[in-house]
């Protein structure tokens, strides 16, 4: 029985998927100006000179991708509010994956720091 296009749903986004090896490399490797701005969000027992590789490897260890997996489940919970207000986002960016990531490239958007440049690469 053929079904109706009502009845397909599309997959859930996750940030798991979204936060991937595959998807994080080439973003380092090809704007290397997001190195700077994330390292000081680090642990600060990483290595001094921060590089594409340092942070291939942070993001493939299992300590990353468990964090991850964590904060996935935490915003498909809806209760990260208070959590994303801290983040200067809005309150409604804590009540799942696809909100948070719109929140997201809003605030970048509206920050100018040179988000727009990389929404057109």
């Amino acid at each position: 029985m053929p079904t109706s296009g009502a009845d397909i749903e599309a997959p859930e986004l996750s940030l798991v998927d979204v936060l991937s090896v595959e998807n994080l490399n080439p973003l380092f490797a090809s704007h290397p100006e997001l190195i700077q701005t994330i390292f000081p969000h680090l642990p600060p027992d990483l290595p001094a000179s921060p590089t594409p590789e340092v942070l291939s490897q942070i993001v493939s260890s299992p300590q990353f991708r468990a964090a991850v997996a964590s904060f996935d489940r935490g915003l498909r919970t809806g209760l990260l509010g208070g959590l994303v207000r801290q983040l200067g986002l809005p309150e409604e960016a804590g009540t799942g994956v696809e909100a948070f990531l719109r929140a997201i490239r809003e605030q970048a958007r509206g920050s100018g720091s040179g988000a727009e440049s990389m929404d057109t690469d």
